[in-house]
């Protein structure tokens, strides 16, 4: 086996059980919800939305693991932006062609913003990260 085959095999491996762990935390978070409106509790209130700066803060997104018990929200509030992405894509030749095959693709990245003038008050400094690992 080659290294470049070998290096491969793990990349996939490792982006697999990210992607398992991310499925696997679904129902954790489904359930913290439901129990908060089931029990009638009130969900913690948000903090106000944070006064503007010339630095560039992140765009809103919608995120499917919520707002981690209000964490992404306080986050947000100092200017700091975190997301986490996974994509897989399949195709196939089912008919026709030279000889019928599939393949797949899959990414996981991972991104992060700061506001660097709403958390340390550089004023019209902010910066954004993208770390990306493709496979397939």
């Amino acid at each position: 086996m080659t290294g470049l085959r070998r290096r491969g095999m793990i990349c996939d491996a490792a982006s697999a059980i990210l992607l398992a762990a991310i499925i696997a935390a679904i129902p954790v978070f489904a359930r913290a919800n439901e129990q908060t409106l089931v029990a009638g509790l009130t969900p913690p209130r948000l903090p106000a939305p944070p006064a503007p700066t010339q630095a560039i803060d992140a765009p809103p997104v919608e995120r499917l693991f919520g707002d981690w018990g209000g964490l992404q929200s306080r986050l947000q509030a100092m200017g700091i932006n975190v997301q986490l992405s996974a994509l897989t894509e399949f195709a196939g030749n089912v008919s026709g062609g030279a000889h019928r095959a599939s393949s797949f693709a899959s990414q996981i990245g991972f991104s992060n913003d700061i506001n660097w003038e709403r958390l340390a008050g550089i004023t019209g400094l902010s910066t954004h990260v993208i770390i990306v690992n493709r496979s397939g």
